[in-house]
């Protein structure tokens, strides 16, 4: 059973992409873990292991890059795939072991979900 964790500061977008992974993929509540904060998915990612995190580039505190490279350190084969509703460039995007998209369009990262779901890449 695959388990997500969600990391964006914009609340309704974070409730959104909840519904979204619940109604089309499948993914049940129990299966969903979400944090409005950098700070708070460490938090939750050094507690509990995940299959994928997807996270927000632009956080308050510790912003995504560095909350990637965290998650990474402690576990290197956990998939992420970060994203930004912004269209600028973000320098010191990881090009290995990270998806990133910028202005991640809701189709886009549901397929993502459903290819990490399935074992791909």
């Amino acid at each position: 059973m695959i388990k997500v964790l969600l990391v964006d500061d914009d609340l309704p977008n974070l409730r959104l992409l909840e519904a979204e992974l619940e109604d089309n993929c499948g993914l049940k509540k129990s299966q969903l873990r979400t944090a409005q904060t950098g700070e708070k998915g460490m938090e939750i990612f050094k507690q509990e292991d995940f299959d994928l995190v997807v996270l927000d580039f632009n956080l308050p505190g510790i912003d995504g890059l560095e909350v990637y490279k965290k998650m990474k350190d402690l576990r290197p084969k956990t998939a992420v795939m970060m994203f930004s509703g912004y269209r600028d460039n973000y320098p010191g995007i990881p090009e290995e072991n990270c998806a990133f998209k910028s202005f991640l369009g809701l189709d886009e990262l549901l397929e993502y979900v459903r290819t990490q779901m399935s074992g791909g890449t």
